[in-house]
């Protein structure tokens, strides 16, 4: 796993495209469903919650992400690109 992704961040770097492997997991799984729980990311990326909070306000510093509190509940953050 540590070869993958060493090959992938040298890939990004010459193609000078700013994205970690993490982050192109999570752009991924809310390209399959924009507007997904912040819970429901984590699941799908196998990180815990305190990690993918950390991930999300990297990608949401860099404009790759937007967060929104739900409507129907707010305790629940629905994740959009």
């Amino acid at each position: 796993m540590k070869e993958v992704r060493a090959i992938i961040t040298k890939e990004f770097c010459a193609n000078n495209i700013d994205l970690t492997k993490e982050q192109v997991i999570v752009l991924h799984g809310l390209h399959q469903k924009d507007g997904r729980p912040q819970q429901d990311l984590a699941s799908v990326t196998g990180r815990d919650k305190t990690s993918l909070t950390r991930l999300l306000n990297t990608m949401e510093n860099k404009g790759l992400i937007c967060r929104k509190q739900s409507l129907s509940d707010k305790r629940i953050n629905l994740v959009y690109i």
